[in-house]
């Protein structure tokens, strides 16, 4: 039977919120809040300042029930801090009221649908402060770099590469990757990660195996958006890449925030089993002692796309309506 994996990623308030009553207030509120309905198992963590909420259930993508479940959990979160004099939590849900779907609310959330496997983790990456697009350069490194993922070259079925979705923020626009025969037109979008997204990946038979946020928090909330907090899922192993695979992605990782100032930055990176209707416990993939003291050298700049088109393509060929 299908299950789906719903995570959302929000600020509530800087470091300060991690205080010990403030995790244990909000994570009880929102596990309470989403206690019920069509969700089968749920998380609720507080961490770096963020709350990040992990549904699994069986209603599928954009369900409404489960959409207002989160809703109710973020805003049960959000209570209770405000209750314990937690600042900063008001900036939390850009908007005031829910509306069936938390898209189109400036929340960053992603969603995947799976068959349950013997094994292989589903991970999520949950990044703060950062651009909407700061997921693209490892998602692409993780699918569609040998260097990175050798079982690209090794496992016949990941040999024939995958195929990547990429969203345009700025125009009601998407477009299908190929790699590795479109890897430098891939590339050359979602290096600019204040507008192009990598939405998904997905096998050549049609099966998702990564999804990723595309709300941007400065299309609700205008000139005071401010930073982005973009979330992805990916299924780990099987005909992705392993967990060390993708770890291998992030080693270092540079990313380029709006204005042009580019910072570096290293997500949590968090994997969970589905075992049955269960979530077991998350393992923080961070936490391994290899990553203690990884040098992070920041590069001179980072390419950004050419709005005028440098390929026989142009700038629009390719894109279709989303």
């Amino acid at each position: 039977m299908p299950q789906t994996l719903t995570v959302v990623h929000v600020p509530i308030g800087g470091a300060a919120a991690d205080h010990p009553e403030v995790v244990a207030a909000v994570t009880e509120a929102a596990q309470r809040a989403l206690a019920s309905g069509s969700v089968t198992d749920s998380r609720a963590m507080v961490g770096g300042g963020t709350l990040s909420l992990v549904a699994l259930h069986g209603a599928g993508e954009r369900d409404a029930e489960v959409h207002r479940a989160l809703w109710d959990a973020l805003e049960a979160g959000t209570q209770a801090a405000r209750a314990i004099g937690s600042p900063g939590l008001g900036d939390a849900l850009p908007v005031d009221a829910f509306h069936g779907s938390l898209r189109g609310t400036g929340l960053s959330y992603a969603e995947i649908v799976m068959m349950e496997r013997p094994s292989g983790p589903m991970v999520v990456l949950l990044a703060t402060e950062s651009s909407v697009g700061m997921l693209n350069l490892p998602l692409a490194k993780a699918f569609a770099n040998p260097f990175t993922t050798p079982r690209l070259v090794t496992e016949p079925t990941m040999r024939r590469g995958f195929n990547f979705e990429v969203h345009d923020l700025d125009e009601p626009r998407k477009r299908m990757f190929a790699a590795p025969a479109d890897l430098h037109d891939l590339l050359r979008y979602a290096a600019e990660v204040d507008r192009y997204v990598l939405k998904s990946v997905v096998t050549g038979e049609g099966v998702v195996v990564a999804a990723a946020s595309v709300e941007r928090r400065a299309d609700v909330l205008g000139e005071h958006g401010g930073d982005d907090w973009p979330v992805a899922i990916v299924r780990a192993g099987g005909d992705g890449p392993t967990v060390d695979e993708l770890m291998a992605a992030f080693r270092p990782h540079i990313v380029q925030l709006p204005g042009g100032w580019v910072a570096l930055t290293q997500p949590r990176v968090l994997a969970f089993h589905v075992a049955g209707e269960r979530l077991l416990d998350p393992v923080d993939l961070f936490a391994d002692p290899s990553f203690d003291g990884l040098l992070r050298a920041q590069g001179p700049f980072i390419p950004r796309a050419d709005a005028s088109g440098s390929g026989s393509e142009g700038a629009s060929g390719g894109w279709t309506e989303r």
